[in-house]
């Protein structure tokens, strides 16, 4: 009987006597101690018994095999001349390591487990709270199989599915799903997935742990791109926006779903066959994909460095969300309650930030406007006003309930409204504050021979400046003052608004400011204080 020479002497005399922990980081992705726990756990299922024939194929020589067909882009036919085996023999021996990854550590590798405490706390530190996870996808592709090309499809003419996963603060999946079919962009073909069902019936994170932020019940939450159709658990970011408030909600999601893209680039750098086309039958790829994902996982948890350059680009991009208006309008108003709620908090949170902090922000360009940098005092007095003016909220609600003050409710709605805006002119406040003092400090030099006529014209504008100031604060006084209602108290409000802006947009144009002109701004923002407390009173 013929019988084809083959050799094993690489595998037995060079990779498992000589090579270093870098090494088997750079072909195995893993170190030597990682892949003989691997081997400990998976060999009752591929222990194979030996026969007069010839002898087994050990089961550390099988993982290897398995390990260097999913961390490259090489084929059946360079596997087999690396260890020897014949060219079936590599795919069978592919197809049953990934198999036993996935019945045998599926389940201890990717999940919550009891971590989802853990996994919310780190998504605090990173900047959005009561987060469990961050969700996004990716396109593999692969093989046409014949009659059913169509079906997997994509707009870019290829043939791929859907690898939709959650990650948490780590980088590690929790949660991993494939969407077949793919004519539809990522974020809409996952509408009918398990993941989706779980969340919206609050099955997936154990005891389905509920925040209260302002009256509205926020549940679990997980962020994602704009692609996806938001959801009381989902949160989206606003997009392209001018309000403050909306700008810092959108970088905390920012910063919270890098976390998810990260992870997919880590993902596909380590097991490079997911960059390329799956050589294999349909029913093989979804086993490829989860092992990946699986051994990932174990990576990420042993710390193992990706050596190399971190290729975190898609081969395969997807287009522009096409919007669904049917799908888009489902759940809306509840996830956009929620997303106000939590834009809300975040905002808040932002004022109690101290200045180095907002100034290592600015640095890093994770801040878009130029908006006044507000010290701690300014923040805490921010919050306190608007934890006062809540429970006049609750105590309005009660009034109401009891029958002793039907218009109390209205009212207190109005305040809460006008609110971001009230908070928005503390730091423009202490901002002038600050420039005054610092301009105080250090004076700005002076020519020691300036012609007269300089002087007499900064004087001059100088006076009218003030002169200006002291008319529209009087304006504003007096406006406040005649207030009879609620509504004429808002259009002061206002008023006192665009004063401060306008202001401030002249104490940048002018170097000539004097500090009564910051004075009459505090006090008429303390006297507009006070009137909103008499009238919640």
């Amino acid at each position: 009987m013929w019988v084809e020479v083959r050799s094993s002497d690489w595998w037995n005399r060079v990779v498992r006597r000589h090579w270093s922990n870098e090494q088997w980081l750079q072909m195995f992705r893993m170190t030597r101690a990682t892949f003989y726990e691997i081997v400990g756990i998976i060999w009752p299922r591929l222990e194979r018994q030996a026969t007069r024939m010839k002898q087994p194929i050990p089961v550390d020589k099988r993982l290897a095999i398995a390990l260097w067909f999913l961390s490259g882009k090489s084929r059946y036919r360079e596997v087999r001349e690396r260890f020897g085996v014949g060219l079936s023999t590599v795919g069978h021996i592919i197809m049953e390591v990934c198999l036993a990854l996935r019945l045998d550590l599926l389940s201890e590798t990717v999940g919550l487990g009891e971590a989802a405490g853990t996994i919310m706390d780190g998504f605090a530190q990173l900047g959005f709270p009561h987060c469990i996870g961050a969700l996004d996808s990716t396109r593999v592709q692969i093989r046409a199989h014949r009659g059913r090309g169509k079906q997997y499809a994509h707009h870019k003419q290829y043939c791929s599915v859907l690898l939709q996963g959650v990650v948490d603060h780590t980088g590690r999946f929790i949660d991993a799903e494939i969407v077949w079919g793919g004519k539809d962009h990522s974020g809409f073909d996952c509408e009918s997935s398990g993941l989706f069902k779980a969340m919206d019936a609050g099955l997936f994170v154990p005891g389905n742990p509920m925040m209260t932020l302002d009256g509205v019940q926020v549940p679990a939450l997980m962020v994602a791109d704009g692609a996806y159709p938001i959801r009381c658990w989902l949160m989206k970011p606003y997009g392209q926006c001018r309000d403050r408030r909306r700008r810092t909600f959108d970088r905390a999601l920012s910063r919270a779903r890098n976390v998810a893209e990260s992870a997919f680039g880590r993902l596909k750098s380590r097991w490079r066959c997911l960059q390329d086309r799956l050589d294999v039958s349909e029913r093989n790829v979804a086993s490829i994909i989860t092992a990946c994902v699986i051994l990932h996982n174990i990576c990420e948890r042993e710390g193992h460095p990706i050596l190399g350059e971190l290729d975190v680009r898609d081969p395969f991009p997807d287009s522009p969300a096409q919007e669904s208006s049917v799908r888009e309008n489902r759940h809306k108003e509840e996830g956009e309650r929620v997303r106000d709620a939590i834009a809300d908090f975040l905002m808040l949170q932002q004022c109690r930030q101290s200045p180095k902090e907002e100034e290592e922000e600015e640095t890093q360009g994770q801040i878009e406007d130029h908006a006044p940098v507000e010290d701690s005092e300014t923040a805490r007095d921010a919050t306190d006003h608007f934890l006062m003016l809540q429970q006049h909220k609750q105590a309005a609600e009660e009034e109401k309930l009891q029958g002793q003050g039907p218009g109390a409710m209205e009212e207190s709605e109005i305040v809460m409204d006008a609110l971001p805006n009230f908070l928005m002119l503390q730091p423009c406040r202490q901002a002038a504050e600050e420039e005054m003092r610092g301009q105080t400090e250090n004076p700005a030099p002076t020519e020691e021979s300036p012609a007269a006529e300089d002087a007499t014209s900064e004087e001059e504008a100088t006076a009218q400046h003030e002169e200006a100031a002291d008319d529209a604060r009087n304006h504003v006084y007096t406006q406040t003052e005649n207030a009879n209602s609620f509504d004429e108290l808002i259009s002061c409000f206002r008023s006192l608004e665009e004063q401060v802006i306008s202001t401030l947009t002249a104490i940048e144009a002018h170097s000539a400011q004097s500090e009564r002109e910051v004075e009459a701004l505090r006090q008429a923002l303390q006297a507009l204080e006070e009137r909103f407390r008499a009238t919640l009173g």
